[in-house]
């Protein structure tokens, strides 16, 4: 009888995103190259590789892997989001609903906003200056 060792969850979850990490994420996201590179093709770890390569440069260690899932993890929130918001279903606020709105929508030549709400641990809100590189 052979036995596996259990590994622990944290092993298979993989580590939390920073707020300043998702940020760079959407900033490397909206660019132009990118995007067509993403609707050009469904196989595309290299177009992943490259936005893991620009994560790194912004001091981010984010594998391929990494950004392509937290992209789809994105895409998904923002679908239900979405939905939740339609009329008569009243509101559901998100974070980065109206990043992921004008991206989505095709609208990447919208600059991104430059001053964005930093979540302190007890969740107020402050705003900070925020100053990308695209």
């Amino acid at each position: 009888m052979l036995f596996y060792p259990i590994a622990p969850y944290r092993q298979y979850r993989g580590t939390t995103w920073t707020y300043p990490e998702i940020i760079d994420l959407l900033v490397i996201w909206r660019e132009r190259e990118i995007q067509q590179e993403l609707q050009r093709s469904h196989r595309n770890i290299e177009t992943f590789q490259v936005v893991a390569g620009k994560m790194a440069q912004r001091g981010h260690k984010r594998s391929a892997l990494e950004c392509r899932s937290k992209i789809k993890t994105l895409k998904r929130d923002y679908r239900i989001a979405k939905a939740n918001n339609s009329p008569g279903k009243g509101h559901l606020a998100w974070l980065f609903y109206d990043q992921l709105d004008h991206l989505l929508a095709n609208e990447a030549d919208v600059p991104p906003p430059e001053v964005l709400p930093v979540l302190s641990r007890r969740g107020a809100e402050k705003e900070c200056q925020y100053s990308a590189v695209v």
